[in-house]
């Protein structure tokens, strides 16, 4: 009897214990700090799609930090940063390879600079406006942004941003190439054919076309003159047509995408820079993005 009296004094005062510590989570654990998404990043690459006359957006992001929800709004201003596209350029690009370089001025424009975090919230974003359809598929267009001002205190390593633009269109990326080739004299085969398959990436030059390089050439800046075919689907039946980018001629072409299986398959006949004159029959199957 004296044990259960004893077993439930304890109890009491461990309940009683336990109800005056409060909990350690219901305080803010940090200081709460603002912060551009991605900024931890070198540079964040964003996808823009090409159309023919329509402005594309993307966004910044802009975050708070902290253990708990905020419980009020935090305003922030954003300012252009153009001195770290330079200072990116002489860090990471050598010798005479391409750099980086800011877009226009007319072909983009940020309609606020401000924006606000609304309590309860954990982000806001500001919209900036691309004129996709003028960008050349080719060049290394950045920009940069940085955070300028904001009613808490900033996070010092996130408050500049890089990002530069992946053009894409509903035919780019990554496909398995198959075909056979056929080297052609006065229209007539010569030698035996040969089988090439290799992964192709189809870049996106503008809404209905994209650039490849042909057969398996190596996928680098230098061949692009020299190797690359251009390939326009008609977009009100699919039919294709096909050209040379540069230096590579293209004298017929023929073929049709398959929206359906997401695929090309075609026939062209192609001269290159050698003089030499060659068929290729075969398809593109597009590759799954894991």
């Amino acid at each position: 009897m004296k044990n259960f009296i004893y077993l439930l004094t304890a109890s009491g005062i461990l309940l009683s214990l336990i109800g005056c510590v409060e909990n350690p989570l219901k305080d803010e654990q940090y200081v709460k700090k603002v912060f551009i998404v991605g900024a931890a990043d070198e540079v964040q690459t964003k996808e823009i799609y090409y159309t023919s006359d329509e402005e594309q957006e993307t966004y910044i992001s802009v975050g708070v930090g902290g253990s708990l929800l905020i419980d009020s709004d935090v305003q922030f201003a954003l300012a252009e940063a153009d001195e770290f596209i330079d200072e990116y350029n002489e860090r990471y690009i050598s010798g005479e390879n391409p750099r980086y370089h800011k877009i226009n001025e007319g072909l983009y424009s940020v309609p606020s600079m401000s924006g606000t975090i609304k309590a309860g919230e954990t982000y806001a974003r500001v919209p900036i406006k691309i004129k996709a359809h003028e960008l050349e598929c080719d060049s290394l267009y950045m920009l940069s942004f940085k955070l300028a001002s904001a009613s808490c205190e900033i996070s010092k390593p996130d408050t500049i941003l890089l990002f530069t633009f992946n053009m894409v269109n509903r035919y780019s990326g990554n496909y398995q190439l198959q075909a056979i080739t056929q080297e052609l004299q006065d229209g007539q085969p010569v030698g035996d054919p040969s089988m090439v398959a290799s992964v192709r990436t189809l870049k996106a030059i503008d809404e209905y076309e994209v650039r490849f390089f042909n057969l398996a050439t190596i996928e680098e800046n230098r061949n692009i003159a020299s190797s690359c075919i251009r390939m326009k689907i008609n977009p009100e039946d699919n039919t294709l047509s096909m050209s040379g980018w540069d230096k590579l001629e293209v004298l017929s072409s023929e073929g049709v995408y398959d929206p359906e299986t997401k695929g090309f398959t075609f026939k062209y006949v192609y001269r290159d820079t050698d003089g030499k004159t060659y068929s290729v029959e075969g398809t593109l199957k597009q590759l799954e993005e894991n």
